[in-house]
């Protein structure tokens, strides 16, 4: 095949990678500030503050909870063409995943029997982590631009070639700019 049939995706891929790296440094944040919260903040349900200590004596899974996060986006459709390039319509979505998220945290720590974790920064976490998921996608929305078009070409002309050319103009999320019709 000749070398203008490939497109280049104008630094999507690059684009994709960042939005990958802020999700889970988003996660990363929220963990370390659900505990800065939950020892500088009295919170309702609580009681009194969390010692600053505590994070030294408990054990962090950070690869699971990295995971996590990425399974759950990815899982929820979120690194999909259309929920990157329209974060506004999919943030019920993101505040799911960070509750998720946060359920397969509880699930980590209750089966490697790290019951000594302060329960309480998991609800935090889950809040902080849904603020910035939304944040940022919302934020990094002029970073990615549009995601790249493709051409088509529809093979037919008769009704059913017309139906096809109808739904893709009508879905533009679908990225795919129509050329023409043919004859076969």
């Amino acid at each position: 095949m000749s070398r203008s049939v490939y497109r280049r995706d104008g630094g999507w891929r690059l684009r994709w990678a960042i939005l990958v790296a802020g999700d889970l440094l988003a996660a990363c944040l929220a963990y370390l500030l659900a505990f800065v919260l939950r020892a500088h903040v009295p919170l309702p349900l609580t009681q009194g503050y969390l010692p600053g200590v505590r994070f030294a004596e408990v054990h962090h899974h950070w690869p699971e909870m990295l995971l996590a996060q990425g399974a759950v986006l990815y899982f929820l459709g979120l690194y999909e063409a259309h929920a990157v390039t329209r974060p506004r319509d999919h943030t019920g979505a993101m505040l799911a995943a960070a509750g998720l998220q946060a359920l397969v945290l509880v699930g980590v720590y209750f089966f490697r029997q790290d019951l000594m974790f302060p329960r309480s920064i998991f609800v935090v976490l889950a809040a902080l982590n849904a603020t910035l998921l939304v944040a940022w996608r919302l934020g990094s929305r002029p970073l990615l631009g549009s995601y790249p078009r493709r051409r088509v070409l529809v093979v037919g002309t008769n009704a059913t070639a017309a139906e096809v050319i109808a739904t893709i103009r009508a879905q533009h999320w679908l990225g795919m700019d129509i050329v023409g019709a043919v004859a076969p």
